[in-house]
């Protein structure tokens, strides 16, 4: 136990230095400054033992330091030194750190005082925690010095002055070397300490030691560190005498402890015994073992003569004690560190990691419970076979299984016939060889273990899961073949079939790489298509060509109706048969591959297309306008076609969802060329009613048009592309299993490759940015929409009343006296035709306008876009408010009631802010002063006589500074005062040159205008 603090309270030679120094710094301060220099000294603390300290010294007018001198902390210095060096500064914080206040604050902090806690500790917890967390600090603080070109000098005890002697600091260890005599009488054995290349004598010498580990020690005038391998306490001894004698009786323990270490780690001269060095490095073995972990691994050995050496092992020595009648007798392998390096670099290299020190696993892609499974392993092996042999590494296995470890190959052949491809693929595992076949059940269950003839366990390489498990699943397994559909011949590829099919390699070049050198606008259309729609045309014709269906998914404005009616004119005119089917009609949920029986072949001249009621118009107004060659029909309403013939008069019948769900018996009684469904999002629920009803119509050709193929999830997907082509993706619980849960519970990037892999040849989605180039800077376009029945029915009887009040207000008290009637009724009819829940007397209704805008909105939000919606009417802007709040989509509003000093924090959100896509605005209030150019959609819900109005709204996101591609549409009720105001302004009539030139174009109206603007 160090020498325990002394108690009583008196006045120490410090404290009496420091008086001194301070009243001679009083008297000198008054003739010249005094000169202090900051020093490093070793001292003797009464209860730690040997530490380094930081002191103040004053240095006499003779250049020496005086008798006094002040300890400093990293705090106090700078009141005496004026700037600490970069390594002064590092020092002083190191030895704060095992100063007396530290050391009662981190291990006795439930004494008062450092004197109480010395006084008290046991010698255990010196020896144990106290001193090694000094000594580690002290080395620390000594390798500072080294690396700075400093010195350290003696002080001894605190009462005793600085021995102002420099000791030099020499921070290269130096290297013991034991000695090892066996005589008769038992073992000598001494310490050889050698610096240089020269014997230190350390034996009678006025050595110290500072810090036992890392040692370090001083005597004279240096102070030097020793392998960071010996424990001070091991020098102890040598200080005093020359050597150390064991007895006969304990030599044989020595031999095998102490002896066997010293001849690992260290140098050993041997007398009366023999040291022999292996280095012959001549094998290498990876060993298929269960690590502690209770995981698989490949454990690394390698041979050196007779000794083999695990990779894990740390010493760079291996020793091996042998004891025979000659005497004792160490064999030493010394290892060759490059060889073995360049070993586990390779390994590395080709995929392994290193584990709990010699061990190798397959590196971790997934779960570690997964990746840690023994085929890994095994595949790896497979896998590098060649390279492992030509290495000359050696595999063994331990346990009671065996499993096969060489080079796994697959051969193949096809046979086509018809739409139909026969696979026949033989797997050779060396010279085993098995039919793929006999796989199917391993790879659809995930079992990678397969047991071959010869007892032996082969491991199924991991890709093939992926690889081949369209085949098994999707494909149908014969006696020793697969047979696989036309629309899956795009996933084989020349590394399962060994060699190209026509039909695929058609798919892969006319559906991935359109190219419109040869590609010419069709005839019966009358519009310039732009590039990119002439390339969706080309792909539809390649799906055509190959009996496939699609999903054109372009974003909402890009003119997918457009590019459907190009391929319906080009087709008119063509030979197209539709085969039919005996049993298993597209209705019915065949087996994945179900055979086909042909009752016959009919051929299609017509086209069905199905919508949604309120896009009706819209493509009747398209075919009037873009091909009015093709003859249309509508299959809506009462007096609908009941004989299937009368449909084959025309070219294209247009009809809705809820037509074929009521219709469904008549329809499917037909044969059509094309059937198209557009919105087809509208199927996505594969127990729907419409879903089960599309897939029971007869066609020889199937599109779909969307710009959300997926609204909620991938069943959306799923039943899109099985109505266009049956089995593409399975059926629904395969869907489910394989894709659905693993990419929308796990997010497996592997599935979502997959899926993208099976789908992408049918999906054509070109996005706005894509076709920038191809699109000028802003396209208007006008979007009619149907009035429900409840809402037409409300708007007729009030158009009615309102057109009998203003006929007999203007014939009886004129247009002028009738100003405020004429206004009041135009207006009423307006907010009928957006929706009848803006009038306050009006029954609750829906509104076909709504629908439509709200089914836009989705869309344009859906594709990542921002939109601008107007109207004239805050109140029917509250009413899309409350239906975006319902449906959970941000928005901000604008309207006359909002206050200037918001508006722009309400345009910065709408312009910054990624998460709100939708500004909805009036009119006036939008129409000057905004810069919107995040939009690039406009939507106009109510249009007013003066367009000038609407080009200031669409002005707010098309003007200077706008990037994107500006999309602008009108939303027009048919049959409604919208529709008939939009004629004026179309055909420049001359009641619209009034209203947009005049103030009051009342004054002007006439009793004539009255009655066609409400008949």
């Amino acid at each position: 136990m160090p020498e325990v603090y002394r108690k009583k309270r008196v006045i120490t030679f410090d404290i009496l230095c420091f008086l001194k120094m301070s009243l001679r710094e009083k008297e000198e301060n008054r003739t010249s400054p005094v000169e202090r220099k900051l020093i490093f000294a070793i001292t003797e603390h009464e209860a730690l033992g040997m530490l380094i300290e930081g002191f103040v010294v004053e240095i006499t007018r003779f250049r020496q330091f005086s008798l006094s001198s002040r300890r400093v902390s990293s705090f106090t210095a700078k009141d005496y030194i004026g700037t600490l060096t970069e390594g002064e500064r590092q020092i002083l914080s190191i030895i704060d750190q095992y100063s007396d206040e530290e050391i009662l604050k981190r291990f006795g902090k439930r004494f008062n005082k450092p004197s109480e806690f010395y006084n008290s500790m046991p010698e255990e917890v010196f020896q144990e925690h106290i001193r090694p967390y000094i000594d580690r600090r002290i080395a620390r603080v000594l390798q500072i010095m080294a690396g700075w070109n400093m010195v350290v000098y003696r002080k001894g005890k605190r009462r005793e002055p600085v021995n102002e002697h420099p000791l030099k600091i020499n921070p290269v260890p130096a290297e013991v070397i034991f000695h090892f005599s066996k005589t008769d009488d038992g073992i000598e054995y001494r310490l050889a300490v050698t610096s240089g290349g020269k014997e230190i004598p350390i034996t009678g010498k006025p050595w110290r030691i500072i810090s036992t580990k890392p040692c370090w020690i001083v005597c004279d005038d240096s102070v030097m560190t020793v392998d960071e391998r010996v424990d001070g306490n091991k020098l102890l001894p040598f200080f005093t005498k020359d050597f150390i004698h064991i007895s006969a009786a304990a030599e044989s323990k020595y031999f095998e402890t102490f002896v066997l270490n010293a001849v690992r780690n260290f140098k050993v001269i041997a007398k009366g015994f023999t040291i022999d060095d292996i280095t012959d490095f001549q094998q290498v073995f990876l060993t298929l073992e269960q690590l502690p972990d209770g995981f698989p691994g490949l454990a690394l050995s390698f041979g050196y003569a007779s000794a083999e050496v695990f990779c894990g092992e740390t010493a760079h020595t291996m020793v091996r004690l042998l004891k025979d009648e000659h005497g004792y007798h160490y064999l030493r392998v010394i290892r060759n560190q490059a060889k073995e390096d360049e070993v586990a670099g390779w390994l590395k290299a080709k995929g392994l990691t290193k584990h709990l020190g010699g061990y190798f696993r397959v590196e971790a892609s997934v779960l570690a419970e997964e990746s840690f499974q023994v085929s890994e392993l095994i595949e790896w092996i497979n896998l590098n076979t060649a390279e492992l042999n030509e290495k000359g590494i050696i595999i063994r296995q331990k346990g009671n299984y065996q499993y096969f470890t060489g080079t796994i190959r697959i051969s193949q052949s096809m046979l086509i016939k018809s739409d139909w491809f026969d696979l026949k693929i033989m797997v050779h595992f060396g010279d085993i060889s098995i039919p793929f076949i006999k796989l199917r059940q391993n790879i659809l269950s995930g079992n990678r273990e397969f047991l071959l003839p010869d007892g032996t366990i082969a491991v199924l390489p991991k890709e093939w899961f992926s690889k081949y498990r369209d085949l098994v699943q999707l494909g149908n397994p014969g006696t020793d073949s697969f047979r696989v559909r036309k629309c899956h011949l795009h996933l084989l590829d020349e590394s399962i079939t060994g060699e190209k099919i026509p039909v695929a390699e058609r798919m892969k070049e006319g559906l991935k790489s359109l190219s419109l050198n040869e590609v010419r606008i069709p005839k019966g259309i009358e519009a310039q298509l732009r590039p990119y729609q002439l390339a969706g045309f080309q792909w539809l014709n390649v799906l055509q060509e190959l009996g496939l269906g699609g999903c054109l998914a372009d974003d909402m404005g890009l003119g997918k109706t457009l590019q459907a009616l190009a391929i319906l004119a080009d087709s008119k005119g063509k030979k197209s048969v539709l085969h039919i089917e005996k049993t298993g009609g597209p209705g019915q949920q065949l087996d994945l591959f179900g055979s086909q029986n042909n009752a016959g072949e009919v051929e299609a001249i017509t086209s069905l297309i199905v919508m949604p009621l309120s896009l009706i118009w819209n493509w009747e107004n398209e075919i009037r306008k873009f091909a009015p060659r093709l003859n249309v029909y509508k299959h809506i309403g009462v007096g609908r076609i009941t004989s299937p013939d009368d449909f084959y008069r025309y070219d294209i019948i247009l009809t809705t969802y809820g037509i074929v769900r009521n219709d469904l018996e008549l329809l499917k009684k037909c044969e059509f060329r094309y059937i198209i469904l557009d919105e087809s999002q509208a199927i996505k629920n594969p127990f729907s009613k419409i879903f089960r009803a599309v897939r029971q119509l007869h066609s020889r050709y199937k599109l779909v048009l969307t710009g959300t193929p997926i609204e909620n999830s991938l069943t959306d997907l799923w039943a899109q592309m099985t109505f266009l082509n049956e089995g593409i993706l399975g059926n629904l619980a395969y869907f489910r299993n394989e894709f659905l849960v693993p990419i929308e519970k796990n997010r497996d990037p592997e599935k979502e490759e997959k899926l993208k892999k099976i789908i992408a040849p049918f999906i054509l989605r070109r996005t706005k940015e894509m076709v920038a180039q191809d699109l000028p800077s802003l396209t208007e376009q006008v979007y009619y929409c149907e009035m429900d029945d409840d809402q037409r029915q409300i708007y007729e009887t009030r158009k009615s009343e309102i057109r009998n009040v203003l006929i007999e207000s203007i014939t009886k008290s004129g247009i002028e006296k009738s100003r405020f009637i004429i206004l009041k009724g135009l207006m009423e009819l307006r907010l009928l035709a957006n929706h009848p829940v803006l009038l306050p007397w009006s029954p609750e209704s829906s509104s076909g306008k709504f629908e439509e805008v709200m089914r836009s909105v989705e869309n344009i939000i859906a594709e990542g876009h921002k939109v601008l919606v107007f109207s004239s009417f805050v109140r029917h802007l509250n009413v899309f408010a409350r239906a975006f709040e319902k449906e959970g989509w941000k928005y901000v509003m604008l309207t006359g009631q909002t206050h200037s000093a918001d508006r722009m924090t309400i345009v910065k959100k709408f312009q910054e802010d990624g998460e709100t896509p939708i500004f909805l605005m009036t009119m006036k209030a939008g129409g000057v002063g905004i810069n919107l150019t995040a939009a690039d959609y406009v939507f106009i819900l109510d249009p007013w006589w003066n367009p000038a109005v609407e080009n200031q709204a669409i002005a707010r996101a098309h003007r200077i500074g706008q990037e994107k591609k500006v999309m602008a549409y009108k939303f027009i009720t048919r049959d409604t005062i919208e529709e008939k105001i939009l004629n004026l302004q179309q055909h420049k009539s001359d009641l619209a040159e009034l209203f947009v030139r005049r103030n009051d174009p009342l004054q002007f109206i006439t009793k004539e205008t009255i009655v066609k603007l409400t008949e």
